[in-house]
């Protein structure tokens, strides 16, 4: 035999059926702040394929994504950023996006030196898209969800500059 809920526990959880099945459709449908727009969430082949991108002589691979218009990044800049921070797999480990923005002194070790050296040229404004090579990332520590010798992909929107 089933234990039944006294007469007045069923009606106040059928009564609250209702909002419930609403709240999970909203949840489910809404759109979170935190993911990146698609063509800059990478795939493992669009994340491989660093042909159509830009290569510095440090091995840091780019592609603009959206133009700048303001003053271009300088070592010993403090830079305020939006970041998202995907493995080559395309797993996501980090993201500053719907959340408050980075900051960080250019040049200074603030940061990985992949972001030390991607970010100098680009424009307020700018969004950019960068593959790091390991040494330039973490090298070998193993961080638990970035595994060691992880080339990482980020997409980096530079705010402001001061």
């Amino acid at each position: 035999m089933i234990p039944q809920l006294p007469i007045r526990s069923r009606l106040i959880v059928i009564s609250a059926m209702p909002a419930l099945l609403t709240l999970a459709l909203l949840a489910a449908c809404s759109p979170s702040e935190e993911e990146a727009p698609a063509a800059e969430t990478p795939s493992a082949e669009q994340a491989l394929d660093t042909t159509t991108m830009t290569r510095s002589p440090e091995g840091i691979y780019h592609r603009v994504l959206q133009e700048g218009t303001g003053e271009a990044a300088a070592t010993g800049q403090l830079a305020t950023v939006h970041y998202t921070g995907w493995l080559m797999s395309g797993e996501q480990f980090d993201s500053s996006r719907g959340g408050r923005p980075y900051y960080f002194r250019i040049g200074q070790g603030d940061v990985i030196q992949g972001w030390d050296m991607g970010v100098v040229g680009m424009k307020v404004g700018e969004r950019r898209q960068m593959v790091i090579p390991p040494e330039l990332g973490y090298g070998d520590a193993d961080l638990g969800v970035i595994p060691p010798n992880s080339p990482l992909v980020f997409s980096i929107e530079l705010i402001s500059l001061d």
